[in-house]
């Protein structure tokens, strides 16, 4: 994700800095990825259906990784070709507005049909904050996300916000991410996809 990130901003503006950045990023998932075939290549079936193989879904890890290097070969590739454009700013993803906000989740491990789920985090960031926003659908591609301000609690100084009783179904879990911007520019997703998997799961009880 970083990699893509980092690939269209320099699509976006010719920065070559950013096509480095994305072709750095690329490498270690590849290393990541070498790591997930080493340590289960030889554990699970190798006819994984991950999807239509027809179309370009792999059946193994092993596979996928092959394909991650042959695309990478072409990004190598692309970059060597690549004209910087004059004049482009390079936007890293750690920009220089500072330190993004500080976000700490007050963890929600179930949820209820016919109950809100509230959603709470401690949000800190010198500049003061912008804004602080709920992402949340249900465990399916084929939703986008929902969004709902979270507002600070004077009691608690917690940023809270609920996801509608409504929007629970028996028949998905639920996943959210919280998006904090601070007073500078300053932001970031929580989780943080550098750390950890960048979303929460709850499970809805059925």
């Amino acid at each position: 994700m970083p990699a893509g990130v980092c690939y269209n901003l320099y699509k976006l503006t010719g920065d070559l800095a950013s096509f480095d950045e994305a072709i750095a990023h690329e490498r270690k998932a590849l290393d990541a990825w070498a790591q997930i075939v080493s340590a289960a290549g030889d554990v699970y079936s190798e006819n994984l259906a991950f999807g239509a193989h027809a179309v370009g879904f792999s059946r193994h890890w092993k596979e996928e990784y092959q394909i991650l290097g042959r695309n990478f070969e072409q990004v190598l590739a692309e970059r060597q070709k690549a004209v910087g454009r004059s004049g482009a700013v390079h936007w890293p993803l750690r920009t220089m507005a500072g330190a993004p906000p500080a976000v700490k989740l007050l963890p929600v491990t179930s949820a209820q049909p016919g109950r809100d789920v509230e959603v709470s985090a401690s949000v800190q960031a010198p500049a003061g904050i912008r804004w602080v926003r709920l992402r949340y659908r249900h465990v399916t591609q084929f939703e986008d996300y929902q969004t709902a301000d979270m507002m600070p609690d004077r009691k608690t100084g917690l940023y809270t916000a609920r996801i509608p009783a409504s929007f629970i179904d028996p028949k998905w879990n639920l996943m959210y991410f919280i998006e904090a911007v601070d007073k500078n520019g300053a932001g970031r997703s929580y989780p943080d996809l550098e750390f950890e998997t960048p979303y929460v799961v709850v499970a809805v009880s059925r």
